[in-house]
């Protein structure tokens, strides 16, 4: 989206809710907790990044964190139980 993002696992808590992840916008910056089982951490990527994306794309139109979840979990799923079409989507050529 013509930013440059960076991504930090995190070995503490983000927030004094529990969160699993956060997105800074100002500082194009995602994090994961680092000490959450694989999976979780994989959904939480997903979940921040389709939040990031949502900020690019259209950020009067911000969607629910129920809908960023459920897409968020779809594309975990499609990618998990269709490993080809994600490196499809990797391949240069």
């Amino acid at each position: 989206m013509g930013a440059d993002w960076k991504l930090e696992a995190s070995a503490e808590e983000l927030d004094s809710h529990g969160k699993d992840g956060m997105t800074w916008h100002g500082k194009h910056l995602i994090q994961i907790n680092g000490k959450a089982p694989l999976a979780k951490q994989k959904n939480s990527l997903l979940h921040e990044i389709t939040h990031a994306l949502e900020e690019g794309l259209s950020p009067s139109n911000e969607l629910t964190e129920q809908q960023v979840t459920t897409i968020a979990g779809g594309l975990a799923q499609v990618f998990a139980d269709n490993p080809e079409v994600l490196a499809f989507l990797a391949s240069e050529s």
